[in-house]
């Protein structure tokens, strides 16, 4: 690999910074008022979400914390997974610019979560947990929360896929030997972003 390390480090600067006031505007999202949300939540719109979708509405409301958790601590676990690069002593050698360029792809794809037309700033979509209703999720707590138009694309799953297909992308190229079964590795690499997904 070659790392510009100014450019490198110029691309990581400004993208931080810019990630950082998207974020802050992305979690200005307007709240959803009572008409919208007596509109969205009938039987004929609910009728009209794509079928890809419409499966995460029969789930039960009751696991929502519990899959929260699991995404959330399960994003921070795989975001780490590529240091277990370094118990190659090859790969060790090389760790600043590996380390440079994993932090750019992350920032990078923290832009295309930001700023895409197909991205949050851009489309509002709402989580499904706008069309639950229990204990937890009354109106009133969906119609308080501003995290409720964000449901597309998934910030998470897009950050788990880069950290694992980065890792296997730099072993792959670390040992060629490996031949054809490096797309075993590429086929273990979409296992944690689909579970995440999930």
């Amino acid at each position: 690999y070659h790392v510009n390390y100014y450019v490198t480090g110029s691309i990581i600067a400004v993208g931080m910074v810019s990630d950082y006031f998207a974020i802050s505007r992305l979690k200005k999202k307007p709240k959803i008022t009572s008409e919208e949300y007596a509109f969205i939540t009938t039987d004929q719109q609910k009728d009209l979400i794509n079928q890809i979708d419409r499966w995460a509405l029969k789930q039960d409301p009751a696991d929502r914390t519990l899959y929260k958790k699991i995404s959330d601590y399960g994003q921070d676990v795989i975001f780490a997974l590529p240091a277990l690069l370094m118990f190659d002593r090859e790969i060790r050698k090389d760790w600043l610019d590996l380390l440079l360029m994993y932090v750019e792809g992350h920032v990078i794809t923290f832009s295309f979560y930001n700023y895409s037309p197909l991205g949050p700033t851009f489309i509002d979509r709402y989580r499904p947990f706008v069309y639950y209703n229990s204990e937890e999720l009354t109106p009133d707590y969906i119609m308080n929360s501003n995290n409720t138009r964000k449901s597309f694309f998934s910030g998470h799953v897009g950050s788990c896929a880069y950290s694992t297909f980065f890792m296997c992308k730099v072993y792959c190229d670390y040992h060629p030997e490996l031949g054809a079964l490096k797309y075993l590795l590429y086929l273990a690499a979409s296992v944690p972003p689909l579970v995440i997904s999930y």
